[in-house]
């Protein structure tokens, strides 16, 4: 026995093959709790931005200013797309209409973001 996502997690490795094709999922795929799941999206993030993922160097001007659309940011709208049942291709390619006032370099961004992430 075990919590309900740890059983939830065990039945969908050990059934994961039984899915229909033309969903994302594979097996091999890892969790991530929330912490992790941040940390790799601000790597991801720095990494886009041409800043260091290790960030020891000082930030720029510029990097602050991009840094106005925080990884925490970013992580909320994987969340809601992941939810919204989208891929990164289709997040990439037919962003929700609920997210366009953000703009396009935003979106441009979380979508490379949420491809890197979604690769890992």
């Amino acid at each position: 026995m075990g919590t309900f996502h740890s059983l939830c997690l065990a039945i969908l490795r050990q059934d994961i093959t039984r899915l229909p094709e033309e969903l994302p999922y594979r097996s091999g795929f890892a969790v991530y709790d929330e912490y992790s799941s941040l940390k790799l999206i601000k790597k991801l993030k720095m990494r886009l931005e041409g800043g260091s993922a290790t960030g020891a160097a000082k930030q720029t001007a510029e990097q602050k200013k991009k840094d106005d659309f925080s990884a925490g940011a970013v992580q909320a709208i994987i969340s809601a797309a992941k939810n919204d049942m989208y891929d990164a291709q289709r997040f990439r390619l037919h962003p929700p209409a609920k997210l366009r006032a953000l703009g396009a370099q935003k979106l441009r961004l979380a979508a490379a973001v949420f491809e890197g992430y979604q690769q890992t």
